[in-house]
């Protein structure tokens, strides 16, 4: 019987978000006869950090910030001597690959990169820094994990990377988990409805500025439905702000985060995705495994590689707040979309796959 192979993920905590979720499942779900697993965090806190298995190998860096981080991942590679390091979210992808010279030699380096990196570049007070230093360091890892077509194209096209260099593998979601929630068969909801859905990080990034836009012309073409923001975030004050502009206040309700926002998607009429950009929205993942009723706008990142993929889900020019409107207006009428169903290359199982393959053999 061959060795297992050890990989050590890292990331900067395991506190509630996307990457944090994916790595998380990852744990839990990559086959232990295969793999020896470990996960190496700046700060060791987080809501994650419960769900771990207890076979998992984790190590409390005691860095705090990223910056302070790289002396800590030598120390824990040299004393593991892992087949595979596996770095999440950019700072710390950077930091590795400068860094990699102090890995014990023959360990790979794999990054995860989550998001579309030119449009999260832009957003930086020094973009011309950042992209230079993209460019400079990823060519140093000997595979880079795109979750998206959208993430692939971007790294080759604004970072020159090799396409070679690059593995797209899909986010994973938490089937199991998914499926027992719903087993319960209970409605979140106080009222019949129609309930319109939003899930996530209350963030201008998301767009619910937009969402609540499309809602009131909803509301003022007659349809007396509910729109529900699930989640928390800095723009909650701005949004309550802006119904009450529109007057849908009353009609507009925040439910705070959720941590199993599950039937929320699935007992909504219609489940809105309003991003500016995503890497590859785990929320529409999530409501497409649900059956949710699905529309949402065409923003730059892999929202088009789901939504195309599902038949009578809606997408929508980006930005067109009407477009949305008609679209959630099509969801709440006597002839509604189907409900979704989520494709094959998106399930749990093909997720794992393709990640076991790829850190058996992370060479290009």
């Amino acid at each position: 019987m061959s060795r297992k192979r050890r990989v050590l993920f890292l990331i900067p905590s395991l506190r509630l978000g996307g990457a944090e979720r994916v790595v998380a499942l990852l744990l839990r779900e990559l086959p232990r006869d295969r793999f020896e697993l470990h996960v190496g965090l700046v700060e060791a806190a987080g809501e994650f950090l419960a769900e771990l298995p207890p076979d998992v190998g984790v190590h409390d860096l005691g860095a705090k910030r990223v910056r302070r981080a790289l002396v800590p991942v030598a120390r824990l590679a040299r004393a593991l001597r892992p087949d595979v390091v596996v770095p999440n979210l950019g700072y710390l992808n950077l930091a590795i690959l400068a860094g990699r010279a102090l890995l014990p030699r023959g360990t790979a380096v794999v990054p995860i990169e989550h998001t579309t990196l030119s449009a999260e570049v832009a957003e930086q007070s020094r973009p011309a820094l950042w992209h230079a230093a993209y460019r400079w360091l990823y060519p140093r890892a000997d595979r880079i994990v795109a979750c998206s077509h959208a993430i692939a194209d971007d790294l080759v096209a604004s970072f020159h990377l090799a396409p070679a260099q690059i593995r797209m593998i899909r986010n994973p979601i938490d089937e199991p988990k998914l499926e027992a929630v719903l087993a319960s068969g209970r409605s979140p909801f106080p009222t019949d409805g129609p309930h319109v859905v939003g899930v996530g990080r209350l963030a201008p990034v998301k767009g619910y500025d937009r969402l609540v836009d499309a809602f009131a012309q909803v509301v003022n073409g007659g349809i007396a439905a509910e729109l529900w923001l699930v989640g928390d975030g800095p723009e909650r004050a701005a949004l309550q702000a802006r119904a009450a502009e529109l007057g849908v206040a009353a009609r507009v309700h925040f439910a705070g985060f959720q941590p199993e926002p599950y039937a929320w998607m699935r007992f909504a009429n219609v489940f809105v995705q309003s991003s500016r950009r995503e890497g590859l929205p785990v929320a529409v993942l999530e409501a497409a495994a649900a059956g949710a009723r699905l529309a949402a706008f065409d923003c730059p990142g892999g929202t088009r590689e789901i939504v195309s993929a599902i038949p009578g889900a809606q997408l929508v020019a980006d930005g067109d707040v009407r477009g949305l409107a008609k679209a959630i207006a099509r969801a709440l009428g006597p002839e509604p979309p189907p409900r979704a169903r989520l494709p094959e290359e998106f399930r749990l199982a093909r997720v794992i796959q393709d990640y076991g393959e790829l850190l058996e053999n992370p060479a290009r």
